[in-house]
């Protein structure tokens, strides 16, 4: 059996694979996580404004800024998604030396979502986020539509919420922040002050590689020694920091059958919740020594493993009635983590 390699030191820029007796670990970067924002649905009709930011973020250089966080996201997500990080920062964020966390995602819906913090307790952030526009509460104290950076954008406030929101390049940019008093012209200025990061030297590394780098060292990510040879390259499906409770990644591997087999550590993209088949068979078996739960629905030909480790839950799943996953194979696969 082959354990997880926990890794202590990270270099910036660079994501290492180990590999050794069938077992793979990355070093990743430590990472907090951001409270979900739920902003409410129906507003006031809103007002009409122009706006015209101040041109020279007093950034160093006029460069994005360069912290761990939007150097994984660049590593992570391939070139062509635009990556836009502020050049400019208002004296509040860093005098409270707020940590970035990650949450990056990817689906067919929406495509390729990431949101980077900055962090100040609980209740204090500050959140550049791309991706599926963020839900306007019906409560909203006011909803302003602007000008900004050469498109339509919108303002909206509550209390001490504030979110900033517009498409650009085919993509939906946000600025989300609480607890800091950020002005309007913060936030426009912040806006304004977004310039793509720099390119990075190319690099491919597979999905077990990503979702190291971005989950925090004490979590261990656990990659197959093997496969079936029909299943193709393992995509990352979801990857997000945050606490203990809170991390979790999804990646999956598909075959040209349409059969494909999902590896999740806690409640990840595609994991269905906690709920177990309504109908079908259960079995006690061992996953790399733990005890594990098998679930087997042949009703809608789902497989399932459930075990925990490190304190962790770790799950596989297939779905589909065409697949020709077994329960052998499942174990195999499972045992070679």
């Amino acid at each position: 059996m082959s354990l997880p390699i926990q890794m202590k030191h990270v270099v910036p820029l660079v994501i290492i694979a180990v590999l050794a007796s069938g077992c793979s670990s990355i070093a990743p970067a430590p990472s907090s996580t951001t409270g979900a924002v739920f902003v409410p649905t129906n507003s006031p009709q809103p007002a009409i404004a122009t706006h015209t930011a101040a041109s020279t973020p007093h950034a160093a250089g006029n460069q994005p800024e360069q912290t761990l966080a939007w150097q994984q996201v660049q590593a992570v997500l391939p070139p062509e998604v635009p990556i836009l990080a502020p050049t400019w920062l208002p004296d509040s964020i860093h005098k409270l030396q707020p940590q970035p966390s990650l949450n990056i995602r990817h689906d067919s819906l929406s495509g390729f979502t990431y949101a980077v913090s900055y962090e100040a307790g609980h209740r204090s952030y500050l959140t550049f986020s791309v991706g599926s526009p963020s839900p306007v509460q019906r409560n909203a104290d006011t909803k302003v539509s602007l000008t900004l950076r050469g498109t339509n954008a919108t303002l909206i406030t509550q209390g001490d919420f504030t979110s900033l929101q517009w498409n650009e390049q085919g993509h939906t940019y946000a600025i989300l922040s609480a607890g800091f008093s950020l002005s309007q012209d913060d936030l426009l200025r912040l806006a304004e002050s977004l310039r793509p990061l720099a390119p990075i030297p190319a690099q491919t590394p597979d999905a077990w590689a990503k979702a190291r780098a971005l989950l925090p060292p004490t979590i261990a990510v656990y990659k197959p020694g093997w496969m079936p040879e029909r299943f193709g390259q393992a995509e990352l499906v979801e990857a997000v920091t945050g606490k203990a409770d809170a991390v979790r990644y999804t990646i999956a591997y598909h075959s040209g059958s349409e059969e494909t087999v999902f590896f999740i550590l806690n409640i990840g993209a595609d994991a269905l919740g906690n709920s177990p088949p309504t109908q079908g068979t259960s079995e006690k078996v061992r996953v790399l020594g733990n005890e594990a739960l098998f679930l087997a629905a042949p009703e809608d030909g789902r497989l399932e493993l459930n075990w925990h480790a490190d304190k962790q839950r770790y799950q596989m799943k297939v779905y589909g009635k065409g697949h020709q996953v077994t329960r052998d194979e499942l174990l195999r696969i499972a045992n070679s983590l």
